[in-house]
C-alpha cells in the first residue's frame, strides 16, 4: 500500500509541474508519460511541446526493493529525477526522435552500499508510434553516464505509453 500511495503522489507532482505553452501544430501541448515498470520501479513523466518537432521532457523513477534472503538482494530505495530535450527527426504516424538530458539519482539502503546520490546523463534515439491522436507508444535505446562510480552503460531501453493533451 505504501508503494501505491507513493507512486500516486509522485504522479500528481509530475502532472502539477506543467506550465502553459502554445499548442503545437498537431494541437497538443503536453504529454503524460508512463513507462512500463521493471525491477520493482515505476517511471512517470511528461513533455512540454515547444513546437511540432521539439519538446522538453521531465521524468521521475521511484523504486523500492525489499530484502530477499533467497537471492541475497538487500533492501533499498532509489529516486531518479531527470530533465532533457527531445527532437523529432520527422513527424508522421511513426516519428523517430533523439533526446538527451541529465538527472540526479538519490539512493538509500544496503542494496546501494548506502550511497547518497549520483549525477547521470543520458542520450539516445527512439521512435513514437501514434495509436490515436491522444495516445502513443514510444520505445527508445539510450547510453547512460553515471558519476559515482564513473560508469558508461552502453544500452538501456524503455517502453513508454504517452497520453497527449
Amino acid at each position: 500500500m505504501k508503494k501505491i500511495i507513493s507512486l500516486v503522489a509522485f504522479a500528481a507532482l509530475m502532472v502539477g509541474m506543467s506550465v502553459s505553452a502554445e499548442e503545437t501544430s498537431a494541437g497538443k501541448s503536453y504529454s503524460l508519460d508512463i513507462t512500463v515498470p521493471d525491477n520493482d520501479g515505476a517511471t512517470v513523466g511528461g513533455r512540454l511541446f515547444l513546437d511540432s518537432e521539439l519538446a522538453v521532457e521531465a521524468s521521475g523513477t521511484f523504486q523500492i526493493s525489499d530484502e530477499d534472503k533467497d537471492t541475497g538482494v538487500a533492501d533499498g530505495t532509489r529516486l531518479f529525477v531527470a530533465a532533457g530535450i527531445m527532437k523529432y527527426l520527422s513527424k508522421g504516424r511513426v516519428s523517430p526522435y533523439m533526446h538527451a538530458g541529465a538527472g540526479i539519482e538519490i539512493l538509500s539502503g544496503d542494496r546501494y552500499d548506502n550511497q547518497d546520490s549520483n549525477l547521470r546523463g543520458y542520450a539516445g534515439v527512439g521512435a513514437e508510434f501514434m495509436i490515436t491522436d491522444e495516445l502513443s507508444l514510444r520505445a527508445s535505446a539510450d547510453a547512460m553516464l553515471k558519476t559515482s562510480p564513473f560508469t558508461i552503460a552502453t544500452f538501456t531501453n524503455d517502453l513508454t505509453l504517452s497520453f497527449l493533451f
